[in-house]
This record gives C-alpha cells, structure tokens and sequence, in this order.
C-alpha cells in the first residue's frame, strides 16, 4: 500500500515516468508503430502558432525592420513604420501591436510560416542597408518560398535537409532587392 501513494506522490509533482515502449514486453506479432517524423515540422507549427509563441527577441527585430522599411503588411493588415517612432522596441504596447497583426492570421500554423519569414526579413535590419523602401509583403514572401520548395518537390531537385526557411531566406533577398531596383528605376523614370 504505501508503494502506491509513492507512485501517487511522485504522478502528482511530476517526477513520475511512464516506461518507454521499447522496455515493453510486447509480442513480435503485433505490429508497433515507430516514432516517424513525417508531419512533425506541421504539428510544431500548429502547436507554436496556436501559443502565439515567437522566438526571444522577436519585437525588438521586428522593431529594427520596421525601421528600415515603411511597414510589414501580413495578409492585407500594415504594421507601420511610423509605430517605430510611437513607441520603444522594449514596450509591451509594441509587442501587443504586433501580436493584434498577427494574430489576424486564423491558422496557427500559417501564423507561425509568417513569424518564420519575419525572422528571416529580420536578418537585413542586422546589415547596414539604410533603407529597404516600400512596404514589405510577407505572405508574398511565404508564398513564393512554398511555391519554390514545391517545385523542386516536384522536379526532385531537393534534398532531404532543404528546409522552407532556407526558400524563405532566398526569397526574401529577392524579394526586396527586386522591389528596390524596380523602385529605384520609377524614381528615375
């Protein structure tokens, strides 16, 4: 008896351990399903983007881009530069604003592809580029870096460590390199 409020005590504050499967005395005739990875980047997106959970420091980058840029659109809803000159990147105001955007998105895991590629467009505020110009399309950004992983889905060109961040990364330097020549080109027009 006093074994079983043992294993009570120890459910209750959490040092309690299931067996692994493999310490199972299980028959070699009934089938046991391995641990495969197929899906597991999608449930980690779901999960991260049904918490709202976003890496640390992510406004405080966001913050710097905004400052680069003239804002960050997410499906249709501007995040404005002129926020950068309203409150501080440490400000949980600014956090709140930019959680209000993307908390527009209804799919978790889509959320989180857009956090991802603003992670991404984050790496440019690190480089000293004094402006990127227009306004910064981010879902353009995902898209185009799906549609890339895609074909080469298709072509079997990829490889198994090809990664959509890596698409994301690429396409976010043409993305707005392309934007700012073309938006240099008018200016000069």
């Amino acid at each position: 008896m006093r074994s079983q409020s043992m294993d009570i005590e120890n459910f209750e504050s959490g040092r309690y351990r299931l067996p692994s499967i493999e310490s199972l005395d299980i028959p070699e005739c009934i089938p046991v399903a391995k641990d495969t990875r197929h899906g597991q980047w999608l449930r980690r997106r779901r999960l991260d983007g049904a918490l709202n959970r976003v890496p640390v420091g992510f406004y405080q980058k966001v913050w710097r881009i905004l400052q680069k840029c003239h804002g960050l659109s997410i499906e249709g809803f501007v995040l404005p530069s002129s926020t950068t000159r309203e409150m501080t990147p440490g400000e949980i105001k600014f956090s709140v604003h930019v959680e209000t955007v993307l908390n527009r998105v209804p799919q978790p895991e889509y959320r989180q592809l857009l956090v991802e590629a603003i992670l991404v467009l984050t790496m440019l505020a690190d480089v000293e580029i004094p402006s990127i110009g227009s306004i910064i399309h981010v879902e353009k950004i995902v898209h185009l870096a799906n549609d890339m992983f895609y074909k080469d889905q298709v072509s079997g060109t990829s490889t198994p460590h090809t990664s959509s961040v890596s698409y994301q990364g690429f396409y976010c330097h043409v993305y707005i390199f392309t934007d700012r020549s073309n938006s240099a080109s008018k200016h000069d027009e």
